[in-house]
């Protein structure tokens, strides 16, 4: 009993988190499944530090891009990277330590309220990595029954009680998601181009502005879609100039833009998307959340605008719409908010050159792929890498 109890078996509870987070967040949507082994490990933890080791080594694996792309994105020393992993996994670790629970029922129903105490603002905005993301994969198509099933299954995962069968309904969920789920749809006329520009955010980067237009240009013309976005930033700071430049190519590439913009804010700026057509520049959606730190600054009078209070869909060529600008790819809430509103269509941009070469990504497209099968909702993407 004490060695059960001791610290190397909640070190081996923390190896195993790693294992469970680096297998089921990755580039292949088709992997999630593997996250309903979290709770399954969390029901297994006979004491809070094991189950704390668990959620601290399933957070750090899965969000393991982030040292390196904050170092990136900040021009600084890895220390600054790892110092924000660690501040980003702090609230997943505690909530999931101080719900855990000896009682096999009460630990359950610990499990579930920190998946959706995770899932909802405040604690959502730092909700990375969600095992109920799996429900894409595992039911695709069911929607918010689905969804419910799913976190049902996660309660008696962490429950404990007739493990084997419920691993073998998983595994079973799991090839019937594969061979029956199909791939998000994509819209006919709209096309999501990328781009390789680095910048950054916030900044009056009018080089940046003149590269990405240039850029624009070229794959415009590549393009044969009558709609055609283009990533987070694409647009630069919102200027004259620059709508002009803008309007200019709608105009002469024929096609109608949508494609992300800085417009200033007070002393803060908004992170948003833009329509373009040849006559108009039109805001449409402002970021709900932007990144925490490096973005979003409530502290800052620099920071970028978190619009909680920004309508959840969008109209967009008459297309109920999910705009998902980057952070909020990682999120729970917002695509939900969106669907809810009666989003059937998830439109994703994001500017991840500072990302180029970590996991994150791949792991954005995930979770987008994920709810939109989930849903079935089509999916637009465009990223900037």
């Amino acid at each position: 009993m004490v060695a059960r109890k001791g610290p190397l078996v909640a070190l081996t509870f923390g190896v195993a988190g790693c294992a469970i987070g680096a297998a089921a967040w990755n580039d292949r949507a088709a992997l999630l499944p593997l996250a309903t082994l979290f709770p399954l490990c969390f029901g297994l933890a006979s004491t809070r530090l094991s189950a704390i080791t668990l959620s601290m080594g399933y957070f750090l694996a899965a969000s393991r891009g982030l040292p390196v792309g904050a170092a990136t994105f900040f021009g600084s020393d890895i220390a600054v990277g790892l110092l924000l992993w660690l501040a980003a996994s702090s609230v997943f670790v505690l909530i999931h330590g101080a719900l855990w629970s000896a009682r096999p029922a009460r630990r359950a129903f610990g499990f579930a309220g920190a998946t959706i105490l995770m899932a909802i603002p405040p604690l959502g905005i730092l909700g990375w990595v969600s095992p109920v993301t799996a429900a894409g994969v595992l039911l695709p198509g069911f929607g918010w029954a689905g969804l419910l099933a799913t976190l049902g299954l996660l309660m008696a995962l962490a429950y404990g009680k007739a493990r084997h069968t419920l691993l073998g309904l998983t595994c079973v969920l799991w090839t019937g998601g594969a061979l029956m789920g199909e791939e998000p749809n994509r819209l006919d006329g709209w096309e999501g181009l990328e781009s390789n520009v680095h910048y950054s955010a916030g900044s009056r980067d009018f080089q940046r502005s003149f590269t990405f237009v240039t850029e624009a240009k070229w794959l415009a013309a590549q393009s044969n879609a009558p709609i055609v976005v283009f990533p987070e930033g694409a647009m630069g700071w919102r200027t004259h100039t620059a709508e002009w430049a803008w309007k200019d190519l709608a105009k002469h590439s024929g096609k109608t833009i949508f494609a992300g913009v800085e417009d200033a804010n007070g002393k803060g700026y908004d992170n948003a998307l833009a329509r373009v057509t040849s006559t108009d520049v039109e805001i449409v959606y402002r970021q709900r959340m932007p990144v925490p730190v490096s973005m979003w600054r409530p502290w800052s009078e620099r920071s970028a605008k978190a619009h909680f209070d920004q309508a959840p869909m969008v109209m967009l060529e008459g297309r109920p719409t999910a705009v998902l600008i980057c952070y909020e790819q990682l999120l729970v809430w917002p695509v939900l908010q969106s669907r809810y509103a009666g989003a059937d269509h998830v439109l994703g941009i994001a500017s991840l050159w500072w990302a180029d070469g970590t996991s994150i990504p791949g792991i954005q497209m995930t979770a987008m792929t994920a709810w939109a099968r989930l849903f079935n909702m089509s999916l637009t993407v465009s990223f900037n890498r």
